[in-house]
């Protein structure tokens, strides 16, 4: 029995000075030499091949201080750099969306039998993202976006990204089953710029 616990011991001491080892070894890698034109997208030490001592080399550059990837050292990528800046200063100007771009529709249509209404229409200079839309009946009514109806979708529809109606367009309904047909509604999102 003393014997299975020492080797056990032994085991769990060995594994130890391995990762301990390991570790250690991770902490710098060589500086890449200049003269090596990377290999592709991944080979971020520029040591002419993509493996895993890419992957070591951009986790030390993130997480322990080690040196940046060559690739983002080279004079060529701040063009790239300067334009995902300004993306992201476009982005940060357009949402979140001012509170004149919401739009809530609330309220109720009266649809006649296989005939279509329509209650709004985007301004012709803006795009209307759908976050949230509801129709009740649902068995009778389409979403009208122009006059092509999403039979595609459910009449309840919620989402995070929205949904993109194009300048312009006429939202309605479109009723192909009710003799009185009609609906509430609930749409929610907001205007964007083209």
């Amino acid at each position: 029995m003393k014997f299975l616990k020492a080797l056990a011991l032994m085991a769990v001491l060995l594994t130890c000075a391995v990762l301990l080892l390991g570790v250690s070894s991770l902490r710098r890698l060589p500086a890449a030499p200049s003269a090596v034109t990377p290999a592709g997208n991944g080979d971020v030490n520029c040591d002419g091949q993509i493996d895993v001592t890419d992957a070591i080399y951009t986790l030390q550059w993130l997480f322990v201080g080690g040196d940046k990837p060559c690739v983002a050292q080279d004079a060529g990528t701040q063009e790239l750099i300067d334009e995902v800046k300004g993306l992201r200063t476009d982005l940060a100007a357009k949402w979140p969306p001012k509170p004149r771009d919401i739009v809530n529709l609330m309220g109720y249509q009266a649809v006649a039998f296989s005939s279509s209404a329509f209650f709004y229409t985007v301004p012709s200079d803006r795009w209307l993202i759908i976050t949230k839309y509801d129709i009740v009946p649902t068995e009778a009514n389409y979403l009208l976006i122009d006059n092509t109806p999403m039979k595609n979708t459910s009449n309840s529809f919620d989402s995070s990204t929205g949904w993109a109606v194009p300048p312009g367009s006429k939202l309605g309904f479109k009723n192909e089953y009710a003799l009185n047909g009609g609906a509430s509604y609930r749409i929610i999102g907001y205007l964007a710029n083209p």
